[in-house]
């Protein structure tokens, strides 16, 4: 951080994500973080220029010792135990509100610029709107002011109906149980729908193609020989499913529910209007979870209420999920935004 601590860039999580967006924290870690495409030395978010920030979000859903959040996970004080579904429903903004007390901490009041895919970008619009004499730039990815009807049902609230309908959910009171009694069938199921969504409806036939399937297993001849496109997802969520927590995938999947940037405002020009930075809104050409018409359409209201904003677009063969996976397709737009007039 500079001597003037106005080189801050935030970085915000997606759904299933966590603070570690670059680099690795040791060398026993398998992969490093999820934009590390983008962030570091000479990258889009240059680590020689700027001071990168990434926290983990309220509720964060990876159930590691490396992750730092309040989440049903965590211990109640009037009970001595996790909290469970005794937790309090949270917002996208509660989670900006916890950020914000942690920029307090460390004595920060002006961020360069606060970013992040799917949910880190209705994070990033949420500290423009409450946080405007803040935030300077604004970069939504894959993120505009709500998700439509059909994307908060299918996959978040039939996410949360499968977690709840296993058998061992025992209302979120699993913490003490054994792996084999905990909801993990259910957490998987509402993962393969996250999963299936955020590749979008073309993923399939680009990467793995149309009918493939395993020598010797070929699906007419039994229901549970799969296709590779069944067998992708179903086996891909079998084997990370243990690295979440059932009831913080929960509160997560409420709180998008839950977003709207208009909330606590009569309309949304109004909350548009509350922002004072510049903005870069990015969408991936086939996103079917977050449609590029609906963000394009928030760029529009910005330029509308006299705003600064651009907006752009990227191809990726995994949708929605490009904006963790193929950053570098966005990279270049993403560095000119941010050294343009420094």
């Amino acid at each position: 951080m500079n001597e003037n601590k106005d080189n801050v860039i935030l970085v915000c999580h997606y759904f299933s994500g966590d603070k570690h967006a670059a680099g690795r924290y040791d060398q026993t870690d398998e992969e490093a973080g999820w934009w590390d495409s983008i962030i570091g030395p000479g990258k889009a978010l240059d680590t020689e220029r700027f001071y990168i920030i990434s926290t983990d979000a309220l509720s964060c859903v990876v159930n590691s010792h490396k992750v730092s959040s309040t989440s049903p996970r965590s211990i109640n004080p009037s009970t001595g135990t996790p909290f469970g579904m005794e937790f309090p429903v949270i917002t996208i903004q509660d989670m900006v509100k916890a950020q914000k007390l942690l920029m307090d901490k460390l004595e920060i009041d002006s961020i360069y610029a606060v970013l992040g895919p799917s949910m880190g970008g209705l994070q990033a619009l949420s500290w423009a709107v409450l946080y405007p004499e803040m935030v300077s730039r604004c970069i939504p990815i894959a993120a505009c002011d709500k998700l439509d009807s059909f994307s908060a049902f299918f996959p978040l609230r039939m996410g949360i109906q499968a977690i709840k309908s296993d058998h061992f959910f025992n209302n979120g009171q699993y913490y003490d149980k054994t792996e084999d009694e905990k909801p993990m069938q259910g957490l998987k199921n509402a993962i393969n729908g996250l999963a299936l969504i955020a590749r979008g409806r073309d993923w399939g036939d680009k990467i793995l193609g149309s009918r493939g399937f395993i020598e010797g297993k070929d699906p007419y001849n039994a229901i549970d020989n799969l296709y590779d496109f069944e067998r992708n997802i179903i086996h891909g969520v079998a084997a990370r499913a243990s690295m979440y927590d059932p009831n913080s995938y929960i509160y997560i999947s409420k709180a998008n529910i839950l977003f709207d940037l208009s909330n606590g405002f009569d309309d949304i020009d109004e909350a548009v209007n509350r922002t004072s930075c510049e903005f870069l809104f990015i969408s991936e050409k086939n996103d079917i979870f977050v449609l590029p018409e609906a963000i394009k359409a928030l760029h529009e209201k910005c330029l509308y209420n006299g705003k600064i904003s651009k907006h752009i677009t990227f191809d990726s063969p995994v949708g929605h999920l490009g904006s963790v996976s193929h950053a570098n397709l966005f990279a270049d737009e993403l560095s000119e935004f941010l050294n343009r007039g420094v």
